[in-house]
């Protein structure tokens, strides 16, 4: 019996241990693999920069590029539009005719509300809709308690999930059944997502690049990559947590790695408990007696590095430039926005998720509410 699949990449841009995309893959006649640049992710803020910067923007282009060109060494190709994902998938899967949708399950309100949206759309045409968790170390599942009842300081959530067992990566296969008659997509201009021609003067820096999964593995084979690498290419999508936690398990890095992989675990599930709290200045614990200035002039002056701290200003012109910041250096920025500012720290959260290259929903989110002592614990807990 005919079972015509589309497979919508999201933030999974790889093929190891992809098991939204690889049981897809196991199940379908024909398979579509599908990636959807939403413009709304590349809009204008009201606070006049981007929702995601240049940088971010660049590197987004070179992983999908890597994901296309791994996806035809396989005999296929990687479906790229521009445009709302949950009009677009829904649009593709009428005109082939499809049975399913698969994609990876996100958390957070604008991702789960396109996720709402599609499936509203793909019910009225019957066809079928299932999200995989894949986000995590810890599957949900397998949680000691139920994510309502998980403790609020992270020190307590590592002790209690510290002996809960690390699904093992799952194997792909050889043979990916794809769908022929959709081929010839090419990665969009730019301009396609918004961007202007002032804007683009600058050009691509020539730090930001999305290393692709041979090197990753060559990296990894040879004992050269690091904690910050493993952790940036988790964010990319490019790795799953947990095949960055068995590549390292019983090596010197390992423990550090998964120390970091646990806090990010933690945040994650805060976001899921916790849902809009992550981004309004009352924070995940409501902190409603804090009050927050709205001075624009005073933010753009620490976004742009013309603050009276040369530390501070240093680090930001840093992030602009390159898209990379480490936490010592956030954590003084930010300590600057907020505590000799005192402005809303949501536009310093906003502002790093417009500039980092390895951002995070609820990884960036989660932390700048720590920053703003608007998180449950306190700032010693972040690692």
């Amino acid at each position: 019996m005919e079972n015509r699949i589309i497979y919508w990449f999201r933030n999974d841009l790889r093929l190891d241990d992809n098991e939204a995309f690889w049981t897809a893959a196991g199940d379908a006649t024909e398979l579509l693999p599908v990636y959807v640049f939403d413009p709304r992710r590349f809009r204008l803020r009201d606070l006049g920069f981007r929702k995601t910067g240049l940088n971010r923007a660049y590197h987004i282009l070179d992983a999908v590029r890597n994901l296309q060109e791994r996806l035809q060494e396989k005999q296929g190709d990687l479906i790229i539009r521009v445009g709302e994902p949950e009009k677009i998938i829904a649009d593709l899967a009428k005109l082939h005719q499809v049975a399913e949708v698969r994609a990876s399950k996100e958390i957070t309100l604008e991702e789960t509300n396109v996720e709402a949206s599609l499936s509203k759309r793909l019910k009225g045409i019957n066809v079928d809709i299932s999200l995989t968790w894949m986000s995590t170390l810890i599957h949900p599942h397998d949680l000691p308690v139920y994510i309502s009842r998980l403790p609020e300081e992270y020190g307590r959530f590592a002790e209690l999930t510290r002996q809960t067992p690390v699904r093992k990566p799952l194997p792909g296969q050889e043979a990916i059944p794809f769908m022929t008659g959709e081929t010839g997509s090419v990665l969009p201009d730019l301009r396609e997502l918004g961007f202007g021609e002032e804007e683009l003067k600058a050009g691509k820096n020539p730090d930001v690049r999305s290393i692709t999964e041979a090197e990753l593995k060559s990296r990894v084979a040879s004992g050269e990559a690091g904690t910050e690498e493993f952790l940036n290419w988790v964010s990319d999508g490019l790795i799953s947590p947990r095949l960055a936690y068995h590549h390292t398990s019983g090596t010197p890095l390992g423990a550090a790695l998964y120390e970091q992989l646990s806090w990010r675990d933690y945040l994650q599930f805060l976001a899921l408990k916790y849902g809009t709290r992550l981004f309004k200045p009352s924070g995940l614990v409501h902190r409603i007696d804090k009050e927050w200035k709205y001075d624009r002039e005073s933010f753009h002056q620490w976004k742009d590095g013309k603050t009276s701290d040369p530390e501070v200003n240093r680090s930001m012109e840093a992030l602009g430039a390159k898209g990379v910041l480490g936490f010592g250096e956030s954590k003084v920025a930010a300590q600057h926005l907020i505590g000799e500012l005192g402005v809303n720290w949501t536009w310093g959260a906003a502002w790093f998720e417009s500039q980092l290259m390895n951002y995070e929903v609820a990884l960036n989110w989660g932390i700048w509410n720590y920053f703003a002592g608007v998180g449950p614990g306190k700032m010693e807990d972040i690692l």
